[in-house]
């Protein structure tokens, strides 16, 4: 995984969004999979301070409108899957 976020974190800190200068679908898939939640899943990680661009590229795109109404609503998530990391909302 720190390999993943070094590499992500490089690519960050060339472009703006992860295949460059455009908001694309390889910026949601990543949000959605992994960029949203990877603190909750390595914490160890510290990825606050490790990736900055990261941090920042996520807050980005959870500033989107779509994903800001998108994060209000209800958690639909099965249950077993939202306490693998530990965290239960």
């Amino acid at each position: 995984m720190e390999y993943a976020l070094d590499k992500i974190e490089k690519q960050l800190g060339e472009t703006a969004w992860l295949a460059g200068e455009t908001y694309t679908l390889a910026d949601i898939n990543f949000y959605s999979h992994c960029g949203a939640m990877v603190e909750r899943m390595f914490p160890d990680l510290e990825v606050a301070s490790r990736c900055p661009k990261l941090v920042e590229w996520r807050d980005r795109i959870a500033a989107r409108p779509a994903v800001a109404e998108a994060l209000k609503s209800e958690d639909r998530t099965m249950p077993g899957l939202r306490t693998w990391s530990g965290h239960v909302r």
